[in-house]
């Protein structure tokens, strides 16, 4: 027998930040960092609370809750092609290079 309720409650509170930066020679990034902290009730395996029928008892932080979360990223344009640093003279390696093959 499957029973099912809506007797849980959860609460989420972050602070995010992202900074972005492109430099002249075509090199770009992006870092971003979040703090948080996610409460919740029975996130857990367990089926049942750990006190009977007080859930206030099992409020805690939640079982997907990740205080600091780092993301960074960039971008930069390869050293090969027309006016590039390498491979610029030969038109057989240049030319799929430029159409993005």
């Amino acid at each position: 027998m499957l029973e099912a309720s809506n007797l849980g409650a959860g609460n989420y509170n972050g602070l995010e930040l992202e900074w972005r930066g492109h430099f002249r020679n075509g090199i770009s990034f992006n870092a971003n960092y979040v703090y948080s902290k996610a409460m919740d009730i029975l996130t857990t395996e367990e089926l049942y609370p750990a006190s009977g029928t007080d859930l206030s008892r099992d409020w805690g932080p939640a079982d997907y809750n990740q205080k600091h979360v780092v993301k960074v990223s960039g971008v930069a344009p390869l050293p090969f092609g027309r006016g590039r640093r390498w491979v610029n003279q030969n038109p057989i390696l240049t030319r799929p290079l430029e159409a993005g093959i």
